[in-house]
């Protein structure tokens, strides 16, 4: 089992070296170009000249500070963080020759702690951060691999299940029985029976002279009563006026008599 955290709370005095080292690296860089700076000048202007020097350390160490965070933080997101990284570096080797370059003349021991102090924090606390962005490329190598593997497995199983239904597809097409390609054969037209020919009626839907005269005729029926249940039992409707019937009868009689 691993240890706790509180083993390892002693970690975060790297963050505190390394703000100390900021701190060691400027005072360094302020007593270097301030010396430089204010060398021949009297009153305010000297004060003015150590100014401008911390405003010049300032900015170095800021953009140290900067370079740093801004290389890890690209590091972690797969960007190209070590220009950046470079950069710090450099800031923090011009700090540490400035420091070495100020004490050394004056005492080497200041030249070491202070030259020292300005670069062992920095490149520790730089350790530190890059060693656990790198576990954590590695931890990201390694899920991914592991992510990609397995999509493979379900892409496979997907393409061996596509195949199996294709294959069966196939084999139930092949058992399918084939449609004849002969031609069926015609069925002959069903003959239509003639009809016989309907009696015409008249205007009002009852029987005409020349259909009820040939009836009767055919049918021997030459008195009203004959008549009208011949026609009535041919389908036909009678005539509203008996004076027609008997007109028909007269008729017909003339007809069957010659």
């Amino acid at each position: 089992e691993p240890p706790d955290d509180k083993h390892f709370r002693t970690a975060g005095a790297l963050s505190v070296g390394y703000w100390m080292s900021v701190g060691v690296g400027a005072v360094g860089q302020i007593a270097s170009f301030g010396a430089l700076i204010a060398s021949g000048l009297d009153g305010w202007m000297k004060v003015l000249g150590y100014v401008a020097a911390a405003l010049g350390a300032a900015f170095a160490e800021i953009t140290m500070i900067g370079a740093g965070a801004s290389s890890l933080k690209r590091r972690y997101k797969g960007g190209n963080w070590k220009p950046l990284l470079v950069v710090a570096c450099l800031v923090c080797g011009y700090a540490t020759v400035l420091n070495v370059l100020h004490w050394g003349p004056i005492q080497i021991g200041l030249a070491v702690m202070f030259g020292g102090g300005s670069l062992v924090g920095f490149v520790a606390h730089t350790m530190a951060e890059h060693l656990a962005a790198k576990d954590y490329e590695t931890q990201l190598a390694e899920w991914k691999a592991a992510d990609d593997e397995r999509n493979a497995k379900i892409e496979a199983q997907a393409a061996s299940r596509r195949r199996a239904e294709e294959k069966a597809l196939r084999e139930a097409t092949k058992a399918a029985p084939q449609p004849s390609t002969e031609p069926a054969p015609v069925a002959a037209p069903a003959k239509q029976q003639a009809k016989p020919a309907a009696g015409k009626n008249t205007a009002d839907g009852a029987v005409d002279k020349q259909t009820a005269v040939q009836l009767g005729i055919a049918r021997q029926a030459c008195t009203p009563a004959v008549l009208k249940a011949e026609l009535v039992k041919a389908g036909h409707e009678l005539p509203s006026s008996d004076t027609t019937i008997k007109n028909w009868c007269r008729e017909i009689k003339q007809l069957l008599n010659q």
